[in-house]
C-alpha cells in the first residue's frame, strides 16, 4: 500500500512538471523555439518540460517542423477544431500566428472579409467562448496593422468576456537584441484570478470601431544586449570551420550575379552589423525593391574601409 501511494505521488509530481501548450498556425516552429529558450531561464518553471500540441495544415511547413523538433503537427484545419479538443489538453498556454495577409500593408487589407481570417474568427467565436478549462495565457503574433483591425477587436472582446487581461505590444526584433528588423504586433492575454466566476459560454457583441486600443512600444523593465550578426553566427551549433565553409559556398551569391542588377540597392550586412532586413517573397520582384525585403551577408568583409567601399557600390 505504501509503495502504491509512493507511485501515485511520483506520478502526480511528474504530471505537475509538464506545461501543456497548444501552438496554432505552428508554421516551422517559431513559438516552439521561443518557448524552449524561455524555459531554460525561467526560475518559476525550473524543472518543467513542454508538451506542445502543434496545428498547421501546410504540408511543407509541417515537414520542416518535424525535422526541427521530431514532432509532426496535426494537419486538421483549425476551423474544424472544437472547444472540447482544447479542454482535453487543458493548455497552460495557447500561441497563435494566424495568416497575416488580411492585415498586411502589402496585401488588400480585407480584414475579416478575407477568407484567411476565418480560422482566427472560429477560434474566437467557437473555441475561446466555449472552453471549460481556459488557458492561463494566450499569445498571438501578427504584422503591424493587425492591432487596428476588426479581427483584433473581436479577439480582445472575446478575451475580455472570458476574464482575460490583454496587452498589445508593437515590437521590433532589434529591441530584444536580435540583429534583424522584424516589426510585429503581439497580443498577450493573462487569465484573471476570478475568471472562473464568469459564464462559460458567451457570444461577443458586434465589433465597435470606437473601442480604444492601448499599444505599448517597449517591453517594461527589460534590457537586452544588442548582438552583432557575427556574435549570433558564433553561437551557431555548427562550430566546425570546414562545415561552415561548405555552407558559405553552397549559398554564396556570385558577384557577377549581383552586378547584373543595375540600379538595384541591396541590404549588405557584415559580421559587424547590428541590423538586417527580413527576406520576403517580394525580394527583387520589381526595380529598386531589393533593399528592405532581404539582406546579403558579405561574409569575408571584416575591415572598416573594405566594408565602406563595398557598401558604396551595392548598398
Amino acid at each position: 500500500e505504501k509503495l502504491k501511494r509512493l507511485h501515485l505521488a511520483m506520478a502526480a509530481e511528474t504530471k505537475q512538471k509538464v506545461l501543456p501548450v497548444i501552438e496554432l498556425f505552428s508554421g516551422i516552429g517559431g513559438f516552439h523555439v521561443a518557448l524552449q529558450e524561455w524555459l531554460k531561464t525561467s526560475a518559476s518553471f525550473k524543472g518543467y518540460s513542454l508538451e506542445i500540441h502543434a496545428f498547421d495544415n501546410n504540408c511543407n511547413a509541417n515537414k520542416v517542423y518535424t525535422h526541427n523538433f521530431g514532432i509532426t503537427p496535426n494537419k486538421k484545419n483549425i476551423e474544424h477544431l472544437q472547444s472540447t479538443d482544447f479542454d482535453a489538453i487543458r493548455p497552460f498556454l495557447i500561441t497563435l500566428s494566424p495568416p497575416c495577409q488580411p492585415y498586411s500593408r502589402a496585401g488588400c487589407q480585407k480584414d475579416c472579409h478575407d477568407a484567411r481570417s476565418t480560422a482566427l474568427h472560429h477560434f474566437c467565436h467557437t473555441i475561446l467562448c466555449e472552453m471549460q478549462h481556459l488557458a492561463t495565457h494566450i499569445l498571438l503574433e501578427n504584422v503591424i496593422g493587425f492591432e487596428t483591425s476588426q479581427s483584433c477587436q473581436l479577439l480582445l472582446q472575446c478575451l475580455h468576456r472570458r476574464g482575460y487581461e490583454s496587452r498589445i505590444y508593437r515590437l521590433n526584433a532589434t529591441q530584444v537584441g536580435t540583429p534583424n528588423t522584424r516589426k510585429r504586433v503581439y497580443v498577450l492575454a493573462t487569465l484573471k484570478k476570478d475568471a472562473h466566476q464568469l459564464q462559460t459560454q458567451i457570444r461577443p457583441p458586434p465589433w465597435s470601431p470606437q473601442q480604444h486600443i492601448d499599444v505599448l512600444h517597449t517591453l517594461p523593465s527589460v534590457v537586452f544586449k544588442q548582438q552583432t550578426i557575427g556574435e549570433v553566427l558564433a553561437q551557431s551549433q555548427e562550430q566546425h570551420d570546414d562545415h561552415k565553409q561548405q555552407l558559405l559556398e553552397r549559398y554564396a551569391v556570385p558577384m557577377e550575379r549581383i552586378a547584373q542588377f543595375t540600379g538595384y540597392k541591396f541590404g549588405i550586412v557584415t559580421v559587424r552589423d547590428v541590423d538586417s532586413e527580413c527576406f520576403t517573397k517580394a525580394y527583387a520582384t520589381r526595380k529598386k525593391f531589393v533593399k528592405g525585403t532581404g539582406a546579403l551577408f558579405a561574409s569575408r568583409l571584416t575591415q572598416g574601409a573594405e566594408i565602406a567601399a563595398f557598401k558604396t557600390d551595392y548598398d
